[in-house]
Order: C-alpha cells, then sequence, then structure tokens
C-alpha cells in the first residue's frame, strides 16, 4: 500500500534524448509551472564518451558516408545516476503546498548541490518521495542488445549499495556497447529485403504503418544479425530506448509499448502485435522471443527496483508506466490527444501530426499508435527542407532580414496568383527526392524557369510547404483541422501564421512547450497511474463485500504488481480519457484515491486541452474565402511533387 503523505504526489518524466538526458516533475495543480527540470548534457557533462551531438558517427560498409550512427549504452546509465544524483542532492526547503519553487536548470545545479548548513533533509530527496508515478520518453528507432544473463543481473540491482553506480552493476550485461540510432543509414539491403517480402513499399506501409526506413529498429536489428550473428546470438532481448530505461527503473525486462514500437517496421499497425512477415524478413531467428510483448502505451509495467529508492529517496511504492517514445511522447506533452487539431512544428526541418481514427498508410509519413488513446493513430510528417530554404529566400531577397520578408509576405496576395513552387535545397525525404533545385509552375501549370518576382517567390517557398501538409495529411486519413496548434522558430513571423491559417482554413494557435517530450512523458506517467487506480477501484468494488471499506491504493498494487513484461505477466488497467490528466479532471489525493478536481478548465479547440504547462495563445485566422481558395492549389500542388519525385 502507498503510505499516505501529507503533500499531494508528484509525476515524473525521463527523457533520453539523442543529446540529452532530462528529468521533469510535475504536480497534479494545472495551472503551475513544473516543481523541477534538469538535463544532463553528454557531450560537455560527459566528456569521457567523446560525442558529437551526443553520437559517434563513421562510415558504412561499402563506404557510404557517415552512414553508422551509434551511441555507447553506458553513457546513457551514467546520465541516468547523475541526472538523479543531481535531484536527489538539492539543498532547499521543502516547499509549501501550493506554492512552486523555481525550476532548476543545469547552471544553479553545482551550486545548489554544495548543501547549505542547517538543512535536515534535501529538497530533492524529499521530491522524489512523494513521486507516485514515472514514465519514459526515448528517442525513436534505437537499440539495446542485452546479453544472455543480464535478466538476472538487472533483478539483483535492489540488492546494491547508494554508492553504486548503474555502469558498474550492469558491466558485461550488454552484447553491443554501441547502440545503433534513428541518424543511422546503413541498412539500405535490409530495407530492400524486407520490401521484397512484403510486396514493395506501399505494402510494407499497409502493414507497418511506414515504408522500410533505414533508421527503423528492424532493419537495425536485421543488420546486426546478419553482420555480426555471434553478437545477436549471444543477445538474450532487444530493447527500444524508451523499454530500456523502463526496464533499468523495474528491474526486470519491460515491453515495448504499441506506439514506440510503432517505429521499428516490425508491428502489426492494425493488431498492433509483431508481424509474422516482418519478423521473418528480418532473418534474425528467435526475434520474437527476444523483443517480448507489445504492451499498451497506458500499461503499469510494475513498481521501482529498490535500487532506485535506496540509492535516490524515490518512493518504494512508485509505479512505472510503460515507456514511449519522443515523438509520442512530445504529442502527449503538446495536449494532443483526439481527432481535430493537427500540430504544426517550423524548424531545421519541419514536421506536422494529427490524430485519425481511420489511418490510410502512406509511401511517405508515418503512421503509429496513439499512446494516449486505446483505438485510434497518429499520423506524422517529416521535411529536410525547413528553416534553410526560408532561409535562403530571406538572404536573396531581404538581405538576412526577416522583418523584412514579414512585410513581403503581408503584401501579396493568399493563393499568389495561382503560382507554386517546390524548393528542395537538400535531398528531400517527403516526397522523397534526390536532386536539389527550385521548381516553379505558374498558374496554368507551365514551367517557370526564372525566379519569381520577390512577393511571389517568397510566399511560394511558405505556401508550398503548407500546400504540402495539408494534402498529405489528407491523403494518411487526418481529418481537416478545426485549429492548428502551431511551435518552432516560424512561429515569429505572423504573415507565415496568416498563411499557415488560411492555406488549412483553420485558427493557428501557438504553443510554449519546453521540452514537450519529457512533460509528455512525465503526463503519460499520472495518466497510466489513474488507469490503473481505476482498474484498481473496479476490482475492489467487484471483490469487497458491501459495508466493507478499503484504504490507499492496494487495488492499484495488485493489479500492477506482477507486471514486467516480455517474460512476466502484464498490468491489467482500465482505460481514463487523457483528457483528464490534462485538465486535472481527476487528481490523486493524499491517501491515493482518484478524486474530482475543482476549476478545471479548457483552452484550444477540438482534440486539445490546455493547462498553465502548455501555455497557447490565437496566432491568426483564416480568410473568408480561404477553403475555396487553396483546395484546388492543394491538389494542383500534389501533382507538382508527383512530376519532381519522377
Amino acid at each position: 500500500m502507498i503510505s499516505e503523505d501529507p503533500l499531494p504526489p508528484l509525476w515524473l518524466g525521463v527523457d533520453l534524448s539523442t543529446q540529452s538526458l532530462t528529468l521533469v516533475v510535475l504536480d497534479d495543480d494545472p495551472a503551475a509551472d513544473h516543481v523541477y527540470l534538469d538535463s544532463v548534457v553528454y557531450d560537455t557533462e560527459l566528456p569521457q564518451y567523446q560525442t558529437e551531438h551526443g553520437m559517434h558517427v563513421s562510415d558504412g560498409d561499402g563506404g557510404e558516408k557517415n552512414a553508422v550512427v551509434t551511441s555507447p549504452v553506458t553513457m546513457w546509465l551514467d546520465a541516468i545516476d547523475l541526472a538523479l544524483s543531481r535531484l536527489a542532492a538539492l539543498s532547499a526547503p521543502t516547499p509549501p503546498l501550493g506554492k512552486k519553487e523555481p525550476a532548476y536548470p543545469a547552471k544553479e545545479t553545482e551550486t545548489l548541490q554544495q548543501g547549505e548548513p542547517g538543512r535536515m533533509t534535501t529538497w530533492g530527496r524529499s521530491v522524489l518521495a512523494r513521486v507516485r508515478a514515472v514514465s519514459v520518453s526515448g528517442q525513436q528507432h534505437g537499440t539495446v542488445f542485452w546479453k544472455a544473463g543480464a535478466a538476472e543481473r538487472l533483478k539483483g540491482l535492489g540488492g546494491l549499495g547508494p554508492k553504486d553506480t548503474l555502469v558498474e552493476a550492469l558491466s558485461g550485461c550488454f552484447a553491443r556497447r554501441d547502440c545503433p540510432l534513428w541518424a543511422d543509414s546503413s541498412t539500405t539491403r535490409e530495407c530492400h529485403n524486407l520490401e521484397e517480402a512484403l510486396g514493395g513499399p506501399k505494402a510494407v506501409a499497409e502493414a507497418t504503418g511506414s515504408a522500410a526506413y533505414c533508421r527503423f529498429s528492424g532493419n537495425q536489428i536485421s543488420r546486426i544479425a546478419r553482420r555480426e550473428p555471434e553478437v545477436y546470438a549471444s543477445c538474450e532481448r532487444v530493447s527500444l530506448v524508451s523499454s530500456f530505461v523502463t526496464s533499468l527503473l523495474v528491474g526486470r525486462y519491460c515491453s515495448i509499448d504499441a506506439s514506440d514500437a510503432s517505429g521499428m517496421n516490425l508491428m502489426d499497425i492494425r493488431s498492433r502485435d509483431w508481424h509474422e512477415g516482418a519478423l521473418a524478413a528480418a532473418k534474425a531467428e528467435g526475434l520474437r522471443d527476444r523483443l517480448g510483448r507489445v504492451c499498451p502505451s497506458y500499461e503499469c509495467q510494475g513498481k521501482v527496483s529498490p535500487f532506485f529508492s535506496t540509492k535516490f529517496g524515490l518512493n518504494p511504492d512508485c509505479v512505472v508506466i510503460a515507456g514511449s517514445g519522443d515523438n509520442p511522447c512530445a504529442l502527449a506533452g503538446l495536449g494532443l490527444s483526439g481527432e481535430g487539431t493537427v500540430v504544426v512544428s517550423l524548424g531545421t526541418s519541419d514536421t506536422i501530426m494529427g490524430i485519425t481514427s481511420q489511418p490510410s498508410p502512406q509511401e511517405e509519413g508515418h503512421i503509429m499508435a496513439n499512446p494516449v488513446e486505446e483505438s485510434s493513430y497518429f499520423a506524422m510528417l517529416v521535411y529536410k527542407n525547413g528553416a534553410l530554404s526560408r532561409e535562403r529566400v530571406r538572404d536573396e531577397l531581404c538581405s538576412g532580414s526577416w522583418g523584412e520578408l514579414d512585410k513581403i509576405l503581408a503584401s501579396t496576395s493568399p493563393g499568389n496568383g495561382g503560382h507554386i513552387g517546390l524548393f528542395v535545397d537538400m535531398p528531400e525525404i517527403t516526397p522523397q527526392i534526390a536532386t536539389t533545385g527550385r521548381f516553379r509552375r505558374g498558374p496554368e501549370d507551365e514551367v517557370v524557369d526564372e525566379a519569381f518576382p520577390p512577393g511571389v517567390e517568397a510566399r511560394a517557398v511558405v505556401e508550398s510547404r503548407f500546400l504540402s501538409m495539408r494534402g498529405r495529411m489528407q491523403r494518411m486519413g487526418i481529418p481537416r483541422p478545426t485549429a492548428v496548434l502551431a511551435t518552432g522558430g516560424g512561429t515569429n513571423s505572423p504573415s507565415m501564421m496568416q498563411v499557415l491559417a488560411d492555406v488549412f482554413s483553420a485558427p493557428v494557435l501557438l504553443r510554449t512547450v519546453p521540452d514537450a517530450a519529457a512533460i509528455g512523458a512525465a503526463l503519460r506517467a499520472k495518466h497510466g497511474y489513474l488507469c490503473s487506480a481505476f482498474s484498481g477501484e473496479e476490482k475492489r468494488r467487484s471483490s469487497t463485500p458491501p459495508g466493507t471499506t478499503t484504504g490507499g491504493t492496494s487495488g492499484l498494487v495488485e493489479s500492477t504488481a506482477s507486471a514486467g513484461g516480455g517474460g512476466g505477466g502484464s498490468g491489467t488497467a482500465a482505460f481514463v480519457p487523457f483528457s483528464r490528466v490534462l485538465l486535472a479532471d481527476e487528481t490523486v489525493g493524499t491517501n491515493g484515491a482518484v478524486e474530482p478536481a475543482i476549476g478545471a478548465t479548457v483552452g484550444g479547440g477540438q482534440g486539445v486541452t490546455s493547462s498553465g504547462k502548455v501555455v497557447m495563445r490565437l496566432a491568426a485566422t483564416p480568410r473568408g474565402d480561404a477553403e475555396a481558395l487553396y483546395k484546388g492549389m492543394a491538389e494542383r500542388y500534389a501533382m507538382l511533387e508527383e512530376e519532381v519525385k519522377g
């Protein structure tokens, strides 16, 4: 039973990304910021691993430049130890209920670590003692290969002392020191094998949610089984980054959740179980057993290992919810829970995500299981030519001034007089275009070889991206949005936001969500806890005689204690809508009981909710004739993309 605590519970999110490991702690207050936030940056804080941007890069088998990209698994272990040690060591008063300590960024941590005279206990350990549930966000597609016998060592973590480190405790537990990452492009052969086995790129997408991609985990595993058979033979378990950290926290191998498994080219996107044809195509004997089972994203995997409660002060009754990928967790952190809203991120690369109950997988783009809903999916598109294309047009037309580019955009007419253009300054992945160039068409779809006039050129580069997003998302099954949530550097341009609103014929809201993946992991921790708690309540009601009362959260512990993932049982949970987490429609009382919240509010449009952790403001509303204007242009632009793609 979880001990009664006079202070309300906290929720911990762990984000193991490419360049850093981030911890965030949230509470139940929907109007509050995070309680704690800190990151360990690998390059600067763990320099002994000699990574660049958290990675090691080398050439491929056939001399392909920079094709093999990995990270050392022990670096991740050290980062987890360091991040939790820093939090546990923070000396600060326990904050009164309802008041917030400021977030403690990394630059302040060294001073706080030294402590102050007269402190009876550390603020950090008191925070960890109040954590009721934890979940993990992991960079998608990365794989960890556990060596035979590692399961026993994981179980033995609980018997270690507070001075032991994870690297020492798990020495010799990994069949491969270097973990393949999302940036790896060395698996072209394996991708071709998968396409041949399943019937081509479209068939692979229909089966697994995405066409065969070099970075996807199944192709990485297949390559290692082919090139390093002794490594694969010595491996008893393959984890994704998210399930790897979850396994550490629980002290046993944990399941891969359906949302992260969607990025492997191995899971049947409809049944949410491993696809037999894809497993066979990997030519890795015993792969199903090494992967374990696929679990729901909200499933509880068990209680935290005694190692983490003894060493860092985590509540020994803290439960661990299945980890997921960084993109699924960012979706949760942005508050996207249902159909009606899409998220557009405008940065170095441009991305768009939206939720659908009727997915239509395409050769370009990804369909993945929704991490916060039982039966829906989310679609995602990624474009390499993002800020670079806009910056080049800015430099050519406006001498590097974003302000001038914004003025030019504002001075031109929506629809650009029928002019469209495809701007490929580097090889593109959406659509897949190996060449570079600028491909312009006039109002009658005639080829235009020269640059458009400055205003037309500026609007073409902006409209083109949004036209592509609109058309492709519709073809992937995303309903016409009622709202667009915009993030990234491009949101600083009011004129660009107006173009976005017009092309999608929907209002644009700006969202400020630093560390969205880490925040999403913490929100998912609470979501999984509530799902398990409701399951426990139902179990108690069905088994307790009338007039009998129960205390604490014993039902939760009963329903999740055996959750081991893979080799063990699974935690059975009753699904709770994710919107209740975001709006604090339920809070968890001091004795673990689920209680109604007071004063819950909602912001945003259909399919999106808002809290103090996710700040929104209206940026633009569409013109009245926007839908009629851009519907035909989106169809024309799709034809241009296919023509250039060849």
